[in-house]
């Protein structure tokens, strides 16, 4: 059995994307903008710097993208504030069952740890995790392994015996560069075949995970 389970958080643990996504298209029809859910879908666990220059092709050389993520932070965690998050179908089965067999949990996510704080807080899963490592406590963002790398070490558990759960491509590389198994449980996207090679399961929900990791 794996002795340490790291956690991807935002389209894993709870239903954010589809939360931040309605938010990106609230503060955009204020400009008179739009985003399909195409290109949200591009900008998943990608960097600020890539998804810096996605939104200025996209919106324009003057968009100021900084104001955007703020005010879509900001109303996100008003949202979190009201409990206005939903944890993903088989979570709290397979936390509690990592917990009764002495796994070590991690967040790994690149969200802020203000972000991963207020959203675990407010789905009732913060008490299951022995630590979290965030998006501001790192320089290299997914696809780069740092952040999988140092949740490890974190929790003090070999690369072998850890597993990473994610849903998305770049969660996907950066955990194969890290050397630890991915079992990936898609959201928005399914990882295309390329990304699928580099996992060690892609499973439909987090219901089908615990076969996988005994």
């Amino acid at each position: 059995m794996i002795k340490g389970a790291i956690f991807d958080m935002d389209g894993l643990l709870v239903d954010s994307e589809t939360l931040t996504f309605k938010l990106c298209q609230k503060y955009l029809k204020t400009l008179n903008k739009e985003m399909p859910r195409s290109f949200y879908i591009q900008t998943l666990g990608k960097t600020y710097e890539t998804n810096h220059e996605l939104m200025l092709k996209t919106y324009g050389q003057h968009f100021d993208h900084k104001r955007f993520n703020d005010e879509v932070h900001r109303m996100l965690l008003e949202e979190y504030s009201k409990g206005n998050i939903t944890v993903k179908p088989g979570v709290i089965t397979l936390l509690n069952y990592l917990k009764e067999h002495n796994i070590k949990m991690i967040v790994a996510t690149s969200s802020t740890r203000e972000a991963a704080t207020a959203c675990l807080n407010a789905a009732h899963l913060y008490h299951y995790f022995d630590d979290m490592i965030c998006g501001d406590e790192i320089i290299h963002g997914k696809p780069d392994p740092e952040v999988f790398i140092k949740a490890a070490q974190k929790i003090n558990i070999p690369v072998d015996d850890a597993v990473i759960f994610e849903d998305s491509e770049a969660g996907i590389q950066a955990g194969y560069k890290a050397n630890i198994k991915v079992i990936c449980i898609p959201d928005m996207k399914v990882p295309g075949d390329e990304f699928k090679s580099k996992t060690y399961k892609v499973l439909d929900s987090i219901d089908q995970v615990i076969p996988y990791i005994k």
